[in-house]
């Protein structure tokens, strides 16, 4: 610990929060979105995916 600071700068508690959020707390948002919610999500990740397929070079 470095002056009541557990990590050395700012970009290591930045990238230390960014894992926390995706690693715990997406899965808890997305259970806790109502079903509607859940459905466009779904809807708008296949588009995505969709996109991703059609820009890749084969």
């Amino acid at each position: 610990m470095y002056q009541n600071n557990l990590f050395f700068n700012e970009t290591e508690r930045i990238n230390t929060l960014l894992l926390l959020m995706q690693n715990l707390s997406l899965e808890t948002m997305v259970k806790n979105l109502p079903i509607e919610s859940r459905i466009v999500l779904g809807e708008i990740l296949k588009e995505t995916e969709k996109d991703k397929d059609t820009t890749t070079v084969k």
